[in-house]
């Protein structure tokens, strides 16, 4: 694929990807009546908090900014509409950094494959998928500076930045997970210290809320929403099948195909297949929701830049 276009060409085909993908985006969030979910969850931004009965605080968070401007829906999903836009120009950047020299115009070919998924485009909705998955894709691209340059104070950073994540919902634990493993794997143990010295504190925001709420929000997402869980393996199979659907065919096998150079990017690899793995475990007793697993997707694409062959 590279082979066949150049530079200049892959640019500009990201670039029409990027405002033909922001026009359908804006006219979905305009035309689109409010869900029941955004308004509940708008009610957050009217009433601020350390933390609410089912989820973490971080999208009324971000929806009292939003709300200041105005209530206008399009205005109330400005983030959202924005959200993959912005992370596929992080796709770009993270492959651009880790792409061999003269190989860059695969980074912008991912960066529009990844914005053309409808996943990407159609997700315009006010969740708490918002947020989680904009820091953890900034969380992926600081640690791996930081351990590309074994980097204390960027490695706190990252911390910070996961623990921003776990504001936003608890998936991001999956990652913390991820990167604590492909540390102790590495033998980084003061870069460990490092993310852990930045995580905690703000993690610990969610931790006192629901200590001097009877633990709630813990209760509600770890015990109350998985009644119904038993084992099975239709859900694996629902699983599995999901994630070639949102990969589409094509880019799995690409993946597949271009396994060879997952090995120079170990903290790439971690980041992915860590957590992807622990939702297959989860699938053998509950369905493992498509939004579940958007917050990993952005770093398939940065290998499938790695992978695909001249």
């Amino acid at each position: 694929m590279p082979g066949r276009i150049s530079l200049e060409q892959s640019r500009r085909v990201f670039e029409w990807t990027v405002a033909a993908t922001l026009i359908l985006k804006l006219w979905l969030a305009i035309w689109f009546p409010i869900t029941s979910d955004e308004a509940f969850f708008f009610q957050w931004a009217l009433f601020p908090n350390w933390g609410y009965y089912d989820h973490p605080p971080m999208i009324g968070w971000w929806l009292w900014v939003l709300s200041q401007f105005s209530h206008a829906p399009w205005v109330i999903r400005l983030a959202t509409v924005l959200l993959t836009t912005v992370i596929a120009v992080g796709v770009v950047k993270v492959a651009r950094h880790v792409l061999p020299e003269g190989q860059e115009s695969r980074a912008w070919l991912a960066g529009a494959v990844y914005l053309s998924l409808p996943v990407s485009w159609f997700g315009v909705f006010v969740t708490t998928d918002t947020p989680l998955i904009f820091f953890c894709g900034l969380t992926v691209w600081v640690y791996l500076l930081a351990w590309q340059r074994n980097s204390a104070l960027l490695m706190v950073l990252a911390g910070v930045l996961a623990g921003l994540a776990f504001l936003s919902k608890y998936f991001a634990v999956l990652l913390g997970f991820a990167l604590v493993v492909h540390l102790l794997a590495t033998g980084r143990f003061k870069l460990l210290g490092a993310l852990v010295l930045g995580g905690l504190p703000v993690a610990m925001v969610n931790v006192a809320y629901n200590a001097y709420n009877c633990w709630n929000n813990i209760m509600f997402n770890l015990v109350n929403r998985h009644d119904d869980a038993q084992l099975g393996w239709k859900t694996v199979a629902t699983y599995l099948g999901m994630m070639v659907y949102l990969l589409t065919p094509w880019v799995v096998w690409a993946l597949w195909k271009g396994r060879a150079e997952w090995k120079r990017q170990s903290a790439l690899v971690a980041a992915l297949w860590i957590p992807l793995g622990l939702f297959l475990l989860i699938s053998l007793e509950k369905t493992v929701g498509m939004h579940w697993v958007l917050s990993f997707l952005p770093i398939a694409f940065v290998l499938l830049a790695l992978g695909v062959q001249e």
